[in-house]
């Protein structure tokens, strides 16, 4: 992650910030010891929970995008596919925002 952006560690999280990592972390500070079961990084979470509201829901709709099939509220058949094809994606070169075709319903 470098210097550019400030990540949020264990200790300086508020409890729903906290109740979040725990799932996506177990017991450890993801700051001071990155990375999730799954290999990646981390990052994506510590620095979004700068603004908790915001953390709050992506994490709400990135879990819900993700649920096993039949909980999903998403009508695809491929609730992964359909995460991936309504994401926001962005050139960092030029700052330009785009997004990419909706979940066919």
């Amino acid at each position: 992650m470098g210097n550019r952006v400030k990540q949020v560690g264990l200790a300086e999280a508020p409890p729903e910030t906290r109740a979040i990592y725990q799932r996506v972390f177990g017991d450890k500070d993801p700051v001071a010891l990155p990375g999730t079961a799954t290999g990646s990084p981390g990052d994506y979470w510590t620095t979004l929970a700068l603004v908790p509201d915001i953390f709050k829901l992506s994490t709400e709709i990135v879990w819900g995008l993700l649920a096993p099939a039949g909980s999903s509220r998403l009508r695809c058949a491929n609730s992964r596919s359909c995460a991936r094809r309504s994401s926001v994606t962005a050139d960092s070169s030029t700052r330009n925002i785009s997004r990419s075709p909706k979940c066919p319903r």
